[in-house]
């Protein structure tokens, strides 16, 4: 594993928006992307910096924690995460009903309203330890309730209807 020392590396973005890593030797890598390891339970450390490649991606290195990196070096990296981990947030549940052996979601997100289907509750639901509801719809779209626990009453129950 080769740790990125935050003293050592510098990204910064292009003017296309490309993520740019400078390396302690001077070699400039562009593009790079950064991805979590651990993106549900420690997702503010280990997070791999990658050369994009045509069939693979490189490895680069490894940032231990993000609370390391300078505060500007920081904003571009968590910024680069966001946009590569599109996950609405959904707040609030209008109905979950069952039709033809798939479960039609109408929900508001932190983004807006939406109905999605999931087909295959077992395969395209999950709850983690910290009750945090993960949902991927029949078009791999991803949705997210941070504690369903937490919900309305009548929204728990039909979430809870539904769980694998």
């Amino acid at each position: 594993m080769n740790l990125l020392h935050p003293d050592n590396v510098t990204f910064s973005r292009s003017p296309e928006g490309e993520l740019r890593l400078a390396l302690p030797d001077g070699t400039e890598v562009a593009p790079v992307v950064c991805r979590r390891l651990f993106p549900l339970t420690d997702p503010d450390h280990y997070i791999s910096v990658q050369k994009p490649g045509d069939r693979e991606q490189s490895e680069i290195g490894i940032i231990r924690a993000l609370k390391d990196l300078p505060g500007e070096q920081r904003r571009i990296v968590i910024d680069d995460l966001q946009h590569q981990h599109f996950l609405p947030e959904i707040v609030a549940i209008e109905d979950i009903r069952t039709l033809h052996g798939m479960d039609e979601w109408r929900v508001e997100t932190d983004r807006g309203p939406v109905s999605f289907f999931v087909s295959g509750r077992k395969e395209h639901m999950a709850v983690t330890a910290s009750n945090m509801l993960l949902v991927t719809d029949i078009e791999t779209c991803r949705y997210r309730i941070s504690d369903y626990t937490t919900l309305p009453p009548r929204e728990r129950l039909l979430v809870e209807r539904v769980l694998p």
